[in-house]
């Protein structure tokens, strides 16, 4: 008996919606794409202004999240300590936990 099972069939980390009292800054060109990443007490905090695509990979290589997030500030709670590959838009970053 073959089974076969989707990628990402695993309950991983799960994005969650952050309020913030960051006001939205003035800009000449609203069509340029923002993405702020920040690292905190195990969370990583992405703020976006629009609609962004966003991965994270064990340094190996090894898939942890994807998802789309919508504009505003999300964060992910990563369950263990290491070094993770972010990629959100067009931006790839090393994060540190």
């Amino acid at each position: 008996m073959l089974l076969c099972l989707p990628l990402y069939s695993w309950a991983g980390p799960v994005w969650e919606r952050v309020d913030t009292d960051r006001r939205a800054e003035a800009s000449e060109r609203i069509d340029m794409e923002r993405v702020d990443i920040e690292v905190r007490q195990g969370y990583v905090y992405i703020t976006c202004n629009r609609p962004t695509q966003v991965k994270v990979f064990t340094i190996l290589g090894q898939p942890v999240s994807e998802t789309r997030l919508n504009p505003g500030t999300s964060r992910l709670k990563l369950n263990g300590k290491g070094v993770y590959i972010l990629r959100a838009g067009g931006i790839t970053r090393r994060i540190t936990i």
